[in-house]
């Protein structure tokens, strides 16, 4: 049988989605069965040697795909923890945020902050805004609020606090904020924890804001009420009775529009999924998905959408979104077909994604480019079952702003360490490999 998991399975998966306890169950039991006449030899498997980022025995990590960790001068942001990452966020009081320099191999001191807003999968959404600044989220213990802050490298100090926490930004322009707190109860994976004994605030008063960095000033665009009263059939009651929650907003290259899912929740806590267009103003423009599936997703270009999702065919894929009209396209042919869900990041025309542990409890890296039904496989790299939930580590591929290097998150080696590959020879042998 495959190490990869087949069509009975993955519906069987979608089946099992209506009673998520017990596809929990079943795919633990199901994971580890399979583990045993799987497994491999090896833990890690690459097209070029594997570089970490460590400090002494501090788990390392950066976050999610969407954002490159490093500057585009050899400055990379990295987490640290001083407390295994196997342990859930909510039970560790804070992290350290650093600055790498990739060249030097080395930290760069004073910069060592103390986060206390923060989880395994996308850190306190650090991010450049250009090459001297950055942003990420902290808790304000005399507030008791998530807030934004923004560092200067060059002055080794914060520059600027905005009033909400970030989640996207265009440069350093402006920035778009979410409620965490709704995140911690519905999606903890990527909630904060500092604020205990939390409930779900009111619809009316939670959903996308917009904040300009230059005068700090934000405002709400809409709500989560005018998102569930958007392009939704007879909203009724029941509606409004189930949970729902936005998350993953990402601005469009131009910084124009940006996109962001809109998840809710039933009694069973069966989940539904939509894809949302809106503009910076704050106008909401049409819904682009609304298949029951949207994963992850990523800017192809200004007009268009990649995402891992369920098509209108009913088929779960990496589809291409036009969101002038809403139409789906196949990706490059279905060039990653079968390679199930993933994390899609591109840079010009390279185009990386990555997998979720397969029957070996091995992830992979595949490296494509725009247009081409042809593939790289960059390496396979060992998940072990310590981590899960969580504390599971995708390997969340990003690109360097020149394209040269690959960092990812992998627990290949036991612990959680922020990697790379150098991937420049792969670029020029990508045309000679066929999938």
């Amino acid at each position: 049988m495959s190490e990869s998991f087949n069509i009975f399975e993955k519906n069987l998966a979608r089946v099992l989605s209506n009673a998520p306890f017990l596809k929990r169950i079943i795919k633990i039991s199901y994971s580890r069965i399979f583990y045993f006449l799987k497994k491999k030899d090896y833990k890690v498997k690459s097209v070029s040697d594997v570089s970490v980022i460590h400090d002494g025995e501090q788990d390392t990590f950066f976050g999610y795909y969407d954002k490159a960790p490093d500057n585009g001068n050899g400055l990379v942001l990295v987490y640290s923890s001083i407390h295994s990452t196997k342990n859930a966020p909510n039970n560790i009081e804070s992290i350290t945020l650093d600055v790498y320099d990739i060249k030097k191999k080395d930290y760069i001191l004073p910069i060592k902050i103390d986060i206390k807003s923060f989880n395994w999968q996308q850190g306190s959404r650090a991010h450049w805004l250009t090459a001297d600044k950055f942003v990420y989220n902290n808790y304000d213990s005399n507030s008791k609020k998530y807030r934004a802050y923004v560092y200067s490298v060059e002055l080794s100090k914060i520059v600027s606090i905005l009033d909400k926490p970030v989640q996207d930004s265009f440069c350093d322009n402006y920035m778009l904020s979410i409620c965490y707190e709704t995140l911690a109860i519905l999606r903890p994976d990527y909630g904060y924890f500092s604020e205990k004994n939390i409930s779900l605030p009111l619809y009316s008063d939670v959903g996308i804001w917009k904040c300009d960095y230059i005068s700090s000033k934000c405002e709400l665009l809409f709500s989560v009420e005018d998102v569930i009263h958007f392009c939704f059939d007879n909203v009724n009651e029941n509606h409004m009775k189930f949970k729902h929650k936005l998350n993953h907003v990402m601005i469009s290259p131009n910084g124009k529009f940006f996109i962001f899912m809109h998840r809710y929740y039933n009694k069973s806590g069966k989940r539904f999924d939509r894809l949302i267009l809106a503009n910076v103003d704050g106008e909401l423009l049409r819904v682009l998905c609304d298949d029951g599936m949207v994963s992850h997703c990523f800017w192809y270009d200004d007009d268009t959408i990649l995402g891992y999702l369920r098509g209108p065919n009913g088929v779960d894929a990496y589809w291409l979104i036009n969101i002038k009209n809403s139409e789906h396209s196949v990706f490059n042919n279905g060039v990653f077909d079968g390679i199930g869900d993933g994390h899609p990041s591109i840079n010009g025309l390279s185009i990386i994604t990555d997998t979720y542990p397969d029957k070996a409890r091995m992830q992979s890296l595949y490296l494509t480019k725009k247009g081409l039904s042809k593939y790289i496989k960059l390496g396979e790299f060992f998940h072990g079952f310590d981590f899960g939930g969580e504390t599971r580590c995708d390997l969340h591929p990003r690109f360097s702003k020149d394209g040269s290097l690959v960092f990812f998150d992998s627990i290949y080696s036991g612990r959680r360490n922020l990697c790379y590959l150098d991937i420049k020879s792969c670029e020029e042998d990508l045309f000679f490999y066929e999938k």
